[in-house]
Formats: structure tokens, C-alpha cells, sequence
């Protein structure tokens, strides 16, 4: 898949996420009210807004082993260089697109990370580049362009650093984009490959193809979906013209 289809998946990944997680967080937050029992986080809409921006970045971070993708470009020669080792170790669609494994390292390095406010700080900014980048081809202006990129990712990481920002849904946006990526390409021709060797996959369609323009139509639709039935009171007149 191209890059902004990955990000824009990984978008309505995390918007479902967000969403289904209520699904299980209400009923379990009923049943433990007034016992000892301890609760557990519901995201706010703006929180799953948030998480969904955070899951578009990563879900284009697995291509950050190709010299071509919109990750490595996020920040001009300055990423290409600081990413340059990974590349020498790992080849295109091995090692960073092993659904579970890749997931799981993600969510642990992002974890990790959250341990130490300026590397916490450095993963905010990052990110921001990255859903910057994976979402320019549906956001206002050039946002994939290394200087515009690199100062609004620098800003969004000095933020952080200055407000202790790093919620604890991060390696879970960082699992759900990642994998959310290697879905994506399972569904292409080349396929994802396995830890023991071959692939797997059901090889639909090839990259830049209109079978990805159905996909990425489609995707929109269920984040537009979201909206219209998840968002609240500035969503409500739409969402009446569905449900009355």
C-alpha cells in the first residue's frame, strides 16, 4: 500500500479502537462502581481523535526500511540519515512487518520511551512527523514538506517536554498502526511475510492500483461513519438525519 492509505487506515484504526474499547471499559466500570475493584480510562472523543492521529503516524513507520517511503522522507536527509542503520540491518517487509512481533517491539520501544520525558518528548515529535507526513495528501497546506515538517514536529515535541504530555495510550496507538500497516499490506499483492519464511496474505490488488483506491474510499466512509455517530453535540444535526 502507498503511504497515505497506510496512515489514513491506521486513522480508522484507531478511531474503532477507541471506540469498541467502550464496548468493554463501560460494562466493566458499572460492574466494579462502589466495590474496590479498580476502574478503567474511557477516551473522551477528543482522546480518541487523538489516539487516531498518533496510530496514522506509526501505521507508516513500518516502512522506514525502504530509502523511498514517506517515512524516511518525514524530515528530509535528516531522517534518511538517522534511520540509515535500520535500513543496513533489516530488509523492505521483513523484519518491521511481522504482524505481532513488530507490533509488540513497537509498543515496548514507545513504552519504553514514555520513561524518560525527553525521550518521551523526541517520540512525540517523531510521530507528529510521521502523521503529518502519512496524512498530507488529506490535510490543508503542505504538511509534508521537511522544513514545514520539522518545525511543527519540533514544536509538538517542546510541548510535550514542557507539559509532561505522554498519555498511557501511546503503545497502544504505536501496536494498532503498526499492525494496522501490516494488515494493509497483506491485502496487496506482495503480501506480509511470516517469521519462518514465505507470506501471507490475500494478495487483492497491487500498490497505487484502483483496488487501493476502492480501500482507501472505503476507509474514509468509515471514518466519516465515525463521526456522524460518535463525535456528540457538534455532530448531533448530521446524526439526526440518519436516525429519525
Amino acid at each position: 500500500m502507498q503511504g497515505t492509505t497506510h496512515a489514513v487506515s491506521g486513522f480508522a484504526g484507531g478511531l474503532w479502537v477507541a471506540t469498541w474499547s467502550r464496548m468493554a471499559v463501560d460494562p466493566w466500570n458499572e460492574l466494579v462502581s462502589g466495590t474496590s475493584l479498580p476502574g478503567l480510562h474511557v477516551l473522551s472523543d477528543r482522546d480518541a481523535l487523538l489516539f487516531a492521529a498518533v496510530a496514522a503516524g506509526w501505521a507508516i513507520a513500518s516502512d522506514l526500511d525502504t530509502p523511498r517511503s514517506k517515512a524516511t522522507r518525514v524530515w528530509g536527509r535528516l531522517s534518511a540519515t538517522l534511520t540509515w542503520p535500520l535500513r543496513k540491518v533489516v530488509k523492505h517487509r521483513k523484519q518491521t512487518h511481522y504482524l505481532v512481533l513488530s507490533s509488540l517491539a513497537m509498543a515496548g520501544l514507545v513504552l519504553l520511551a514514555g520513561m524518560y520525558p525527553l525521550a518521551a518528548a523526541l517520540v512525540v515529535a517523531w510521530v507528529t512527523g510521521l502523521a503529518l507526513t502519512g496524512l498530507d495528501d488529506v490535510l490543508p497546506g503542505d504538511t509534508s514538506h521537511p522544513g514545514t515538517n520539522l518545525t511543527l514536529s519540533a514544536i509538538a515535541g517542546a510541548l510535550a517536554y514542557h507539559f509532561s504530555w505522554y498519555p498511557w495510550w501511546m503503545p497502544l496507538a504505536a501496536a494498532v498502526g503498526v499492525a494496522v500497516h501490516i494488515i494493509g499490506d497483506s491485502l496487496t499483492t506482495a503480501k506480509a511475510p511470516r517469521i519462518g519464511g514465505g507470506r501471507w496474505g490475500l494478495g487483492l490488488f497491487s500498490n497505487g492500483t484502483r483496488g487501493e483506491s476502492i480501500v482507501f474510499v472505503l476507509l474514509c466512509g468509515a471514518i466519516g461513519y465515525w463521526f456522524v455517530y460518535s463525535i456528540g453535540a457538534a455532530a448531533s444535526p448530521l446524526r439526526q438525519l440518519f436516525v429519525s
